[in-house]
């Protein structure tokens, strides 16, 4: 059997956010500012066996970002997890590692582009027959 995965997270990632207050304290009754919030974006996708080889594994995945592809996943059951993630409209990767606790998997993710943030996901292995369609 073919080790294949559904994945399905969330990232954290802290964004400042323009925006405009209306108070009537202020010379014309608005006034403009900026502030910075954690934001959460969830995710989805598959991971399964590459082309390169059974033993190696890829990946897609959707967020609100856009499509991205998985490289380089490597998973120890309840043990470690991580991957490489590259957008299809981006030339940059971001890298996500894991540590398993309490039946989540618990890290972070890293990339020139992003700097770094927090996230968590689940993986259910998925057998070969859920992808076959009935008999």
């Amino acid at each position: 059997m073919d080790r294949q995965f559904f994945i399905n997270g969330v990232f954290f990632q802290n964004l400042r956010q323009l925006g405009i207050a209306f108070c009537s304290e202020v010379e014309g009754d608005t006034q403009v500012f900026i502030t910075q919030a954690l934001n959460r974006f969830m995710y989805f996708g598959t991971i399964f066996p590459s082309e390169q080889g059974r033993e190696n594994l890829s990946g897609t995945m959707i967020d609100f970002i856009g499509e991205s592809e998985l490289s380089e996943v490597e998973v120890i059951p309840e043990e470690s997890f991580r991957f490489l993630k590259k957008y299809l409209h981006r030339p940059d990767f971001i890298e996500y590692k894991f540590q398993f606790k309490d039946g989540l998997w618990i890290g972070g993710y890293s990339g020139e582009g992003v700097g770094q943030g927090y996230s968590r996901c689940v993986l259910t292995e998925v057998p070969d027959e859920f992808l076959l369609p009935p008999s």
